[in-house]
């Protein structure tokens, strides 16, 4: 397999686990504090939950993503 391929494979995999670790921290920030109400979500300027999710995404990935790979 192609270098380029090998590299387009590790980064799609970075950034899918990235993006599933906000949406899973974002989305329970919304249900727990929110009472799942999109609008008082909206409302709340409150930056830290999405920071945080960043962050934790960064740390799992870093940590999955060589096993992922391994098993591809």
């Amino acid at each position: 397999m192609p270098d380029f391929v090998k590299v387009m494979i590790s980064f799609s995999v970075n950034c899918f686990i990235q993006t599933a670790i906000c949406l899973v921290v974002l989305t329970y920030r919304l249900f727990r504090h929110h009472n799942g109400n999109w609008r008082s979500y909206r409302r709340s300027r409150d930056p830290l939950p999405l920071f945080v999710s960043i962050f934790l995404g960064m740390v799992i990935a870093r940590r999955l993503h060589p096993v992922i790979i391994a098993a591809l």
